[in-house]
């Protein structure tokens, strides 16, 4: 009976001790750093375009990290040049993210970019030099990221004049603009100019009375109404030029395009 007992008790002890390791096997493992935490260990980008998805949990600061908006836990990639020419990094993730392109080496950086809100920069890279690309956390929070780093894909846009007409009583100008725009969220008119040359050499010029909306990008043409007032002189039937400038911005950076068709006012009906 005794060693019955025992065997029992044995048993016991041995099924106890087999389930204790099963729910510590199925248990998941404590999150470590992340393989590119430390500046030496950063994750090689070999070519363009190339998209890497990491994780910040775990991640570390170290003190001789590059300042950029007061990050935290850093991780790290490395990108060579192979030509001149520029190139846009981004970063996608669910917390509050910066992002810092240095060249060099800890203590000793030239720094290139720093980003934050959204975190994306654009910089001009120089052949066969190595960019040190930091993805950190900004306050608290943490996280999977998804860095991207490519050649930019800049904003198009265009402007075109459809017809220009001219009330001979007030001297006052209509112009009706087609605007496409594309690669960014929306285009803006920054500046529109109206100019004609009268018979005796002077130079009429007029501004819009009111300036129109931004203009969506998504590759449609639209279309708006301008009317322009004269500012010195009244504008009159014949050649005039139009002098606009139209911007957008994209993931990678800013373009400014300048625009001046010649248009010929017509007497409006």
């Amino acid at each position: 009976m005794t060693t019955r007992l025992h065997s029992l008790r044995r048993s016991a002890v041995l099924v106890g001790a087999v389930a204790c390791l099963a729910l510590t096997s199925a248990a998941p493992a404590l999150a470590g750093a992340p393989p590119n935490d430390r500046f030496r260990d950063a994750v090689v980008a070999d070519a363009l375009p190339f998209v890497h998805e990491g994780d910040t949990r775990g991640a570390t600061f170290a003190v001789s990290d590059p300042e950029c908006v007061a990050n935290q836990r850093s991780v790290w990639y490395r990108y060579t040049a192979e030509g001149d020419g520029l190139v846009g990094a981004s970063v996608e993730a669910s917390f509050d993210a910066t992002l810092t392109v240095v060249t060099g080496r800890p203590g000793a950086w030239s720094y290139i970019a720093c980003s934050d809100d959204p975190p994306g920069v654009t910089f001009q890279a120089v052949a066969g030099e190595t960019y040190h690309v930091m993805v950190a956390v900004y306050g608290g929070g943490a996280g999977p990221i998804t860095l991207t780093l490519r050649l930019p894909r800049m904003p198009r846009l265009q402007l075109s004049v459809v017809s220009a007409r001219v009330f001979e009583d007030t001297g006052e100008a209509v112009l009706r603009l087609n605007v496409t725009c594309s690669r960014a969220r929306e285009a803006r008119l920054d500046s529109l100019q109206l100019r004609q040359r009268t018979e005796d050499g002077f130079i009429a010029f007029g501004y819009p009375l009111d300036w129109p909306a931004p203009f969506r990008c998504d590759g449609v043409t639209r279309s708006a109404r301008v009317m322009i007032l004269p500012e010195n002189r009244a504008f009159s039937a014949g050649p005039a030029r139009v002098i606009a400038s139209l911007g957008a911005c994209g993931t990678f950076g800013c373009t400014t395009e300048r625009f001046t068709p010649l248009v010929a006012l017509e007497p409006a009906s």
